[in-house]
């Protein structure tokens, strides 16, 4: 575990400290590839930059944003939305529960992200 303070620094610097921190990684592994559950990743490419909301349409098909256009989480907007996507939940499940289980879907987001686009 790492953790790490850049006071006054915007989001990208800290988005430029974690690719170097994976190619740190990888050097100190001696690798140039990171696998998991069948998907590789170069840790010393690039990295894609967008937001939550553009990696939720992107990669899950769910628009996030519209589920928060009235200044309030709308849970039953983002509940039909992930159903649709083939997202398990619960009945009891609030904004913020349905919001994670998108995230780490193996199905859609969580693996999706680190597959290759074409």
């Amino acid at each position: 575990m790492l953790e790490w303070y850049r006071a006054g620094e915007s989001c990208e610097a800290l988005m430029d400290d974690c690719a170097q921190f994976l190619a740190i990684a990888a050097s100190a592994a001696g690798t140039d590839r990171f696998s998991f559950r069948g998907r590789d990743a170069d840790p010393l490419a690039a990295p894609e930059r967008l937001t939550v909301a553009e990696a939720f349409g992107l990669y899950a098909g769910i628009d996030l944003l519209a589920t928060l256009a009235e200044g309030a989480p709308d849970r039953d907007g983002l509940a039909a939305q992930a159903l649709a996507a083939g997202v398990r939940l619960a009945d009891d499940d609030s904004w913020s529960d349905i919001f994670s289980r998108v995230l780490v879907s193996a199905s859609n987001l969580g693996s999706a992200m680190a597959a290759p686009r074409s």
